[in-house]
This record gives structure tokens, C-alpha cells and sequence, in this order.
């Protein structure tokens, strides 16, 4: 028989156990036993999101630790963003060659066609250019490098005066164009690209490329402009049809250096309809003469129109208009000239192309041509070209071009010589037939 007051202590003790007895932990339940599962046939776990938590009055407990992660799915890093596939690093290489035999009928004795590019000697199998062509770019930022060599490399440039400065400009003559831009992402797109550089060919609808060209010699037009220009631009893409573009530039073919530490800018707009129409205008401004020249540093306006358009299956046309006005201290110089353009498929490897231009110059009394045209102030040319396509990267052209001035600026039979002036001029037309292969790839 218990004692009254032990029998009262231990009802008091069942009381308090008794809610800890009925609501064990989770802990204390007996849980179910993991059955192995071979790892092939195991499926990487999803998360499960959790029940939302119901509405207690009583305080929220704390919450649990997060379970260890599976011991048989592995762990993937996350990727960055800048690894996606469209901002993988890519790169492009090409390159063309160019060879050409000409002959003209004027037979100069010193061996060269006057205001004739791609194509300069006569009688002679001339290697015109070797160029590789390199592109990359990486996310938002791109590159392009063109490197040349050849026939083309002295043409397109004026004859050093002494050998340090044959030595210097080698090292940049072997670059044809270098460029960096960089697209920046606006309104949910990349509408600007700004580059800087050197720049070729800014001017005309012909390139250095000859198999890009419907002709293997180029237009006057193509001579008169500026062969590079080096500088910073920016170009907005409105959408697939219209661009704008500005830039600010060392002046026409400022490469190393700059002849009177003034900047030249240009504004270009393009607007496009597919492969069925290409349009450009563009307008450059800026002093372009030596610090010393007679004529004094005064503004060189320059205005360029270009175009080409399908008609038909068969027929493409192209035509540029180029001119430039600069009033300066003696009077106004000033240049218009025009060119048109035309190419028949005959069959898928067989194409038939002719091309007319003309030119004129105003010089003022007291200044001098800016193009060297000697005592001729208009002039023009026509050629007409045969293409074959053997292969879709192989172009082998024959060709016949005709060339025409009101003075002298072509050579003819017996050229002399002038220790200070070079080669004399004495013939006002030239005929020359030419054939040349180019490839690329």
C-alpha cells in the first residue's frame, strides 16, 4: 500500500511526461530503410519546392539544416553567361592572290600603263597582290587584319624620297586594313558598332579585291580617291535596310603621318533592299593640304554617290558619282567625274562586263592637280571584260581598256626621262589587253 503522498508525486510526474510521450520528434520515429540504387539507372534529383507554411499562432520553428546533396549525382559547376554559344570566340581566315599579264599597244619604252591600277606594267607577267585576310571576334568586341604584298604595294603608294623613309613606310604598306569595334548592347539589341583603325577604300563600289570587281583594272574614279584612311567611327543599324555612319579621320592617305595635324570627318548613310538595291551617299570635309602648300589650309568638300541594282535574273548595274569642291587661296580647285557599270550572266560560269567613266578637274592659275594629270584637265577610259568561272573560288578574266585625255598623260613608244620630273608624258590615249587569274578562299 503506497504512501498517499508518493501516490500524488508520481500523478504529478505522469502529467508532465504524458504531452512529450504523445508528440515525439521526428527524430525519435523509426524511418524507413534506403534501398541502393545502381548509378546508371539513377536520375539526377529536382529540387521539390516546399509547402508553403501553415498559419500557427505559436512561434516558427527554426529552420532545418538542407540536406546533403546526393552521393551519386555529381555536382556541375555553373556556367558563366559570357560562355554561351553566340558569344563563343570565333574566327574566320581568308585570302586572294592576283596574277596578270598586260600589254600595251602604245609600247612605252619605260614600261608602264599611266593612271592604270592593278595592271601598271607592260609587257610583263605581273604578281599584283597576295593578301591574307583575318577576322575574329569575341562576345561584343571583333577585328579584321588584311596584310598584302605584291605589285600593289608600290602602286597604291607614292615613291619614298629616301631610304630611312622607304624603310619606315615598308612596315605599314604590308598592312592593307587593321581595324578593332566593339558592339555594345542597347534596347534589347546591338544597333552600334564603333570601330577604329585603318580603313580601306573608303570611297566607290569597286575594292581592292579584283574578284569582287566586275573589271580586273579599275575606274579612274577608284584612282583619284583616297586609298586608306585611318581613324575612329561609328555606325548605327536602324534596321535591315538603313545605317548611318560618322567618323573623324587624319585626312585622305595619312597612314604614318599627318601633313598638317588637322582632322578630315565623314557622314555616310546606306540604305539596302536585299540583294535587289544598294544605295550610299557620303560627304567628307576637312583640310587635306600641306601646312606649306600655296593654295593655304582651307576646308576640301567631297561628295560620293554610289548604287547598283538588279535587273532581271541575268543583269546587274552600278554607277558612282564623285566630286569635290575646295575654295582656297588662289582660286577654286575642284573635280566631278562619274562612272557606270554593267554585268551579264551569260552562263552559271561565263559573265561578260563593260564599265565607262569620265573625269574632270578645275585647277586654278598658281595651284597644282590634285590628281598628277599634268597639262590634262579631262579624261576617261572603257573596258570591256570577259569572266569564266571554273570553279566557284577561281576567276580567269580576259580584258581590253581604252583610255582617253585632253593632254598628255599617257607614254608612248620612246618616253624621256627628266632627272627632276621622272618620266615624261607624251601620249594622249592608251590601248592596252590584258589576262589575269585570281583565286581565293
Amino acid at each position: 500500500m503506497l504512501d498517499p503522498a508518493v501516490k500524488r508525486l508520481a500523478c504529478g510526474a505522469f502529467a508532465l511526461l504524458s504531452p512529450l510521450w504523445v508528440a515525439r520528434p521526428a527524430w525519435s520515429q523509426p524511418q524507413p530503410e534506403v534501398q541502393p540504387v545502381a548509378a546508371s539507372a539513377q536520375a539526377p534529383a529536382e529540387p521539390v519546392a516546399p509547402a508553403p507554411p501553415e498559419a500557427v499562432p505559436s512561434p516558427a520553428p527554426a529552420p532545418s539544416p538542407a540536406p546533403a546533396p546526393s552521393p551519386i549525382a555529381p555536382l556541375v559547376p555553373a556556367q558563366p553567361a559570357s560562355a554561351s554559344a553566340d558569344e563563343a570566340p570565333q574566327m574566320h581566315f581568308g585570302g586572294w592572290a592576283e596574277l596578270y599579264y598586260a600589254y600595251n599597244l602604245n609600247a612605252p619604252s619605260n614600261g608602264l600603263n599611266a593612271t592604270v591600277s592593278n595592271s601598271q606594267q607592260h609587257d610583263h607577267i605581273g604578281f599584283n597582290n597576295l593578301a591574307l585576310d583575318l577576322e575574329w571576334s569575341f562576345a561584343r568586341v571583333r577585328g579584321h587584319v588584311v596584310t598584302q604584298l605584291g605589285a600593289i604595294v608600290a602602286e597604291a603608294y607614292p615613291p619614298a624620297a629616301t631610304l630611312a623613309r622607304a624603310q619606315q613606310d615598308l612596315l605599314w604598306r604590308v598592312l592593307q586594313e587593321v581595324t578593332i569595334g566593339y558592339e555594345p548592347r542597347l534596347l534589347g539589341r546591338a544597333p552600334l558598332l564603333v570601330e577604329m583603325g585603318l580603313f580601306a577604300v573608303p570611297f566607290g563600289v569597286e575594292r581592292v579585291q579584283i574578284y569582287k570587281n566586275w573589271s580586273w583594272t579599275s575606274s579612274n574614279l577608284f584612282s583619284m580617291a583616297p586609298f586608306q584612311v585611318t581613324g575612329v567611327r561609328a555606325r548605327w543599324t536602324f534596321n535591315d535596310r538603313l545605317s548611318v555612319r560618322a567618323g573623324i579621320y587624319s585626312g585622305w592617305d595619312r597612314v604614318i603621318d599627318d601633313n598638317n595635324r588637322l582632322r578630315s570627318g565623314m557622314v555616310e548613310a546606306r540604305y539596302a533592299v536585299g540583294d535587289d538595291l544598294d544605295l550610299t551617299l557620303k560627304y567628307m570635309f576637312g583640310v587635306e593640304r600641306d601646312s606649306n602648300a600655296r593654295e593655304g589650309l582651307w576646308v576640301r568638300h567631297t561628295l560620293d554617290h554610289t548604287g547598283e541594282v538588279r535587273v532581271g535574273s541575268r543583269v546587274r548595274l552600278r554607277w558612282q558619282a564623285f566630286g569635290g569642291l575646295e575654295p582656297n587661296r588662289v582660286g577654286v580647285s575642284a573635280w566631278l567625274g562619274a562612272a557606270v557599270y554593267a554585268r551579264v550572266r551569260i552562263f552559271e560560269w561565263l559573265y561578260a562586263a563593260g564599265r565607262l567613266d569620265a573625269a574632270y578637274e578645275w585647277v586654278p592659275e598658281g595651284s597644282v592637280s590634285l590628281f598628277d594629270l599634268n597639262d590634262a584637265s579631262a579624261y576617261g577610259s572603257g573596258t570591256v571584260t570577259v569572266e569564266a568561272l571554273p570553279h566557284a573560288h577561281l576567276s580567269l578574266r580576259v580584258e581590253y581598256r581604252h583610255d582617253v585625255a585632253d593632254g598628255h598623260l599617257y607614254y608612248r613608244n620612246n618616253v624621256e626621262v627628266d632627272p627632276m620630273r621622272g618620266a615624261i608624258r607624251n601620249a594622249a590615249y592608251q590601248d592596252i589587253l590584258l589576262a589575269g587569274v585570281t583565286a581565293w578562299f
